[in-house]
């Protein structure tokens, strides 16, 4: 990392949480991600992620950074473009399968929710690759779902996307 970013990411952690624009990125974002299988996606990434974990966002300008607020494990740096597309990278430390990887979603016009892709490279060295989804309330990402669907992000089970959803809304819910 160079020594220009450190200095944006930490004057976006710190500052950021006092600068608040009328659209505001910065706060608490429920995610859920799903792996698109096809020949390339390691066999263990093929399962259907069934975690929901909220990300707390810091925005300063264009740079925004954010980690999970449970364990501190998993983190993205990004940068906000055009108020509209979110761009960065992304690390989880929680597990074995992903470690880093990059991203870019789409910022809804009503604010509510992003939906967009990742890529990442896991612990095997496989690429994988996936829709990733945010939502200000976790009930809403159902209705991402839909609407990345109708955008035209393609899934290999709509339904099973969202079977995976419902589940980690149980889950969470019962924590």
């Amino acid at each position: 990392m160079l020594f220009e970013d450190l200095l944006k990411d930490t004057a976006a952690r710190f500052v950021g949480r006092i600068r608040r624009p009328s659209r505001e990125i910065a706060g608490k974002w429920a995610t859920y991600w799903g792996v698109e299988s096809d020949p390339t996606s390691s066999p263990t990434a093929r399962v259907t992620t069934t975690t929901i974990m909220t990300f707390d966002l810091q925005r300063l300008r264009s740079r925004v950074t954010g980690t999970d607020t449970e364990r501190s494990a998993a983190g993205i740096t990004a940068s906000l473009k055009d108020e509209t597309f979110l761009t960065g990278t992304w690390y989880d430390h929680t597990g074995e399968r992903y470690q880093w990887g990059s991203f870019q979603l789409w910022w809804s016009p009503n604010g509510q929710g992003l939906i967009g892709k990742f890529t990442g490279k896991d612990s095997r060295n496989h690429i994988n690759h996936g829709i990733w989804l945010w939502a200000r309330k976790e009930h809403d990402l159902l209705k991402l779902a839909d609407m990345a669907s109708e955008r035209g992000y393609q899934f290999d089970d709509l339904d099973a996307f969202k079977e995976g959803i419902r589940i980690a809304l149980q889950q969470s819910s019962a924590n």
